[in-house]
């Protein structure tokens, strides 16, 4: 494997062979070469940041972990100044070129080959470099008990700002959704968030002098992130993105960039000029009518409270289409955890769990102090045997509202199945303060 300089030097010998409008050269043999060096320089910059993860796992303490992920980020922007500097060097050797009757550039289409994959590279990069900002900020909150919630919330908006852009321009150049390996690639990524997040948990578990609330709710947010790409593929394609929120709903794209670019299954990957014109563009969705909120909110509420109605009856199924009905009608209010977590029992009586576990943790991320959301959800994970995380769940209930250490008040107040009563009675022993 060669170094990350050497790799820039190849791609430059090879931006210096590009011919100019009305130039031959033998030597370019239609960029060829030029794409074989630009996946060499892809490879080193993949083993960077491969040993950049062995190295912050090796470090000891926060401090040395802090050293190693800022040498990380400086490598990062390095290579985003780096790249910059080349799309601009493409940019000015397509303004070389004429362009046709309707204003598309005539450039050939290994010009546009080469600027498909830098564009992807360079937001995949900056995809990259929000996850290690996130992995920063997950070790601060570890060595200090707690974080400010506004750093995690802005660097995570930056992180799904970046994934919406990612899939914009992969669609623009290609005209197709993001190929299978850019999902697994993410997955991992997010899973090694993940990871320190759960290590943090199961140190907090026992604490009380720390803040295990904010860090549940961001770690549904991640939760939810990542479940986006765990459903099997759709015709065997890319996973079916999701739209999930903390807060607000959003778009669930996250993008690394693979070592050889997109891959040609058939299907003809070439990008067009005139998608190259418009590569930096961002599609504008068609405008909406306005809806009175108010009237959302009344239809939500409605439909709430008829699926609690059918609830009580013992309909589940017909009241989890309420409830979903009710999130729908207007799922970036701060209200539309409420069905979430009805839905969520209703899943768990009819013994779908994971589905149950996914509803509460998505009902968290938008409310995190539900007394009601942190019962259920700690119910079902120490049903499912993660008995520590739903222990301290179960015990941020109780925190929030003492009643829920109470099984008569479960039965009669909260309305609670004899199900979720059995099933959550060990656990309440346990928490009882």
């Amino acid at each position: 494997m060669i170094d990350i300089n050497t790799a820039r030097e190849r791609v430059m010998e090879q931006e210096r062979l590009r011919p100019s409008p009305r130039q031959f050269s033998a030597l370019w043999e239609s960029g060829q070469s030029w794409r074989h060096a630009f996946e060499e320089l892809v490879g080193a910059e993949r083993a960077r940041d491969t040993l950049f993860e062995q190295l912050v796992e090796a470090a000891q303490g926060f401090e040395a972990r802090r050293d190693r992920l800022q040498q990380w980020l400086g490598g990062l922007k390095e290579s985003l100044t780096w790249y910059g500097q080349l799309r601009n060097l493409l940019g000015k050797h397509q303004q070389k070129w004429n362009v046709d009757e309707q204003g598309r550039s005539l450039a050939p289409n290994d010009l546009f080959n080469h600027q498909a994959l830098l564009d992807i590279r360079i937001i995949s990069c900056q995809v990259r470099l929000t996850l290690i900002e996130l992995e920063y900020l997950e070790y601060r909150r570890r060595a200090d008990g707690g974080l400010a919630e506004t750093d995690w919330r802005r660097i995570f908006s930056d992180l799904q700002q970046a994934l919406r852009e990612q899939a914009t321009t992969y669609r623009q150049w290609y005209s197709q959704d993001m190929p299978e390996q850019f999902y697994a690639e993410r997955l991992r990524w997010c899973e090694r968030l993940s990871r320190i997040q759960r290590e943090t948990f199961g140190l907090w578990v026992e604490h009380r002098n720390v803040d295990i609330t904010n860090l549940r709710a961001d770690m549904s947010a991640l939760e939810h992130l990542m479940s986006a790409w765990r459903p099997a593929p759709i015709g065997g394609g890319s996973p079916l993105p999701v739209l999930l929120g903390v807060g607000v709903v959003i778009a669930v794209f996250i993008a690394f960039a693979s070592s050889s670019g997109p891959s040609n299954n058939g299907v003809d990957l070439t990008p067009a000029p005139e998608r190259a014109q418009v590569s930096a563009t961002r599609v504008q969705a068609a405008a909406l009518p306005a809806v009175d909120p108010q009237t959302l909110n009344a239809d939500r509420q409605t439909l709430n409270e008829e699926g609690k109605q059918l609830l009580k009856q013992g309909q589940c199924e017909e009241a989890i289409q309420h409830f979903q009905a009710a999130f729908d009608a207007n799922p970036s209010t701060h209200e539309a955890y409420e069905p979430l977590d009805n839905m969520a029992f209703c899943l768990y009586e009819l013994g779908r769990v994971d589905e149950a576990i996914a509803k509460w943790q998505q009902a968290l991320a938008i409310e995190p102090n539900s007394p009601d959301a942190n019962a259920g959800l700690g119910m079902a994970l120490y049903a499912s045997g993660r008995r520590e995380e739903g222990i301290a769940y179960y015990r941020t209930a109780i925190q929030l509202k003492a009643d829920y250490a109470n099984e008569d008040w479960l039965r009669t107040a909260a309305l609670w199945s004899d199900r979720a009563i059995n099933d959550s009675r060990e656990l309440r022993t346990v928490t009882m303060p």
